[in-house]
């Protein structure tokens, strides 16, 4: 990573690079710093910008630039603080640390390891506050609490350590035994809450069957309580509506494509994703199951013999997959209608490239082995084979969305592309699909996204070949409405 300061930007440079193009658009105002932080990526540079406020490091303030390869800034995440007069504290450190040891309580062991004016962002602005950083005994682990420094009050804290295990299936039921494995990301001691994702089971609902039927959970817990040593190792019980092991394996899987998402290309939901298990429907989705206007992911099992959608990983990767195909995407249909009838372009082309996400992981055409086995299936599907369009568009969502599946699986399966070229091919191509996807867009999409990489030097021309062969085999650029004319 390199590392720019606002202050070294030299104003008769055109581009001197992607972190100065990134401080010199944010135009920060007298009295705040930046620091710029540039995280490479095949399609340009995310810049990372730390800031300083008279002098002083601001905390909870992430902000984040997205630069292309020529310079252009794409995007920003966050905003810059505004410039505040600096008052001196009127706490001192030692005060901010008592306050700590007694918000805590006094029959916890605290020891303050560091402590740290700075300025946090809370939600009234900045605040200048000691940062007083932390461990606790029974269990260990570590903190950073915020205290107002002027007030003394407590305004904000964080858990910076976690440690516990749990038992998961590495895939699914069919291709893997349980395994002991540790439980990265949690934020909590007492249930299964992290930085990306939080597992709950829904507790009261109301399920009916069809397109359009009612599907809510009213109200929702967790079911899965640490052990006293603060670990997760419970059997399966996947027919159980109480079954622990099912919050589990869905916070497990969810962080770790999660995990890939960020470390990849630095994607991140603005807030960890509720994952709700142990609900008697025979299918899996991603939409506001709880009704609280944030969209989850939500994994039934069939009420005939309790195959738990919850414990197939690649079914947890295809309904992530589409979370990250509505926050690049934006406004990208389930389905439309014109004069002609229903039309399932854009909801296939969305279930088509969640299952992409969770071949990436996977290595593996198949989706669904365990799922699968509730239908007396082998798999949910198997992409393997070669689909085209029309010819396998048959007028619902999932089986349309095998043709771009399939496509995916020819560039994974293809040595010349591989899995990495892939995930950063879709990437790229996914923001450029709105309300009025077509297949021939989505085609052209892909095209500008491997031709963006191959400018940029992340795609040698073979691969660059490869992708447009396999794009033609599909028949995706070609492809117009269809219309089904039998009965």
């Amino acid at each position: 990573m390199l590392v720019t300061t606002l202050w070294a930007w030299l104003a008769t440079v055109a581009w001197a690079g992607p972190g100065s193009v990134a401080l010199e658009h944010l135009d920060a105002p007298d009295g705040v710093g930046l620091t710029a932080t540039e995280i490479p990526w095949p399609g340009g540079t995310r810049v990372r910008v730390d800031q300083r406020l008279n002098g002083l490091a601001v905390h909870r303030a992430p902000l984040m630039v997205a630069v292309s390869p020529r310079g252009e800034v794409r995007r920003t995440a966050g905003q810059v603080v505004s410039a505040l007069p600096f008052v001196a504290p009127t706490w001192t450190s030692d005060s901010a640390i008592a306050q700590v040891r007694r918000d805590v309580g006094p029959s916890r062991t605290i020891s303050a390891a560091r402590v740290e004016l700075v300025y946090v962002v809370v939600s009234d602005g900045p605040r200048l506050a000691w940062a007083v950083d932390g461990t606790l005994d029974r269990p260990y682990l570590t903190f950073r609490t915020w205290v107002d420094a002027r007030s003394g009050e407590i305004v904000a804290g964080d858990i910076t350590s976690r440690n516990a295990r749990g038992n998961i299936y590495p895939s699914n039921p069919v291709l893997s035994a349980v395994q002991d494995v540790e439980l990265p990301g949690l934020t909590s001691d007492l249930a299964l809450e992290g930085e990306f994702a939080i597992a709950m089971s829904c507790d009261d609902w109301i399920i009916e069957d069809g397109l359009f039927g009612r599907s809510d959970c009213f109200t929702t817990s967790a079911h899965a309580m640490p052990d006293l040593d603060g670990n997760y190792l419970f059997a399966p019980d996947p027919a159980g509506i109480d079954d622990p092991f099912a919050e589990v394996q869905g916070y497990y899987h969810t962080d770790f494509i999660s995990s890939y998402m960020r470390d990849r290309f630095g994607f991140q939901h603005s807030a960890p994703i509720k994952v709700i298990v142990n609900f008697p429907m025979a299918n899996a989705f991603y939409g506001d199951f709880d009704g609280d206007g944030v969209p989850d992911l939500s994994f039934g099992h069939v009420p005939d013999n309790g195959v738990d959608f919850g414990y197939d990983a690649d079914v947890i990767y295809h309904e992530f997959g589409h979370s990250i195909v509505g926050e690049l995407a934006g406004g990208l249909p389930f389905l439309r209608a014109d004069e002609f009838g229903m039309e399932w372009v854009a909801g296939g082309i969305n279930e088509g490239t969640a299952d992409i996400f969770s071949m990436l992981l996977t290595g593996d055409p198949l989706t669904g082995e365990y799922a699968g086995s509730g239908f007396e299936r082998d798999a949910i599907r198997d992409l393997e084979a070669d689909r085209t369009c029309p010819g396998n568009l048959r007028g619902e969502v999932h089986a349309d969305g095998e043709v771009i599946a399939a496509f995916g699986w020819n560039l994974i399966d293809d040595p010349a592309v591989g899995p990495d070229l892939t995930a950063d091919l879709m990437y790229g191509a996914i923001p450029f699909w709105g309300p009025n996807i077509t297949w021939p867009a989505v085609g052209t999409s892909i095209l500008d996204s491997a031709a963006d990489l191959l400018d940029a030097g992340a795609l040698n021309p073979a691969a660059h070949d490869a992708i447009v062969a396999h794009l033609e085999a599909s028949q995706i650029l070609d492809c117009g409405r269809v219309i089904a004319l039998d009965e």
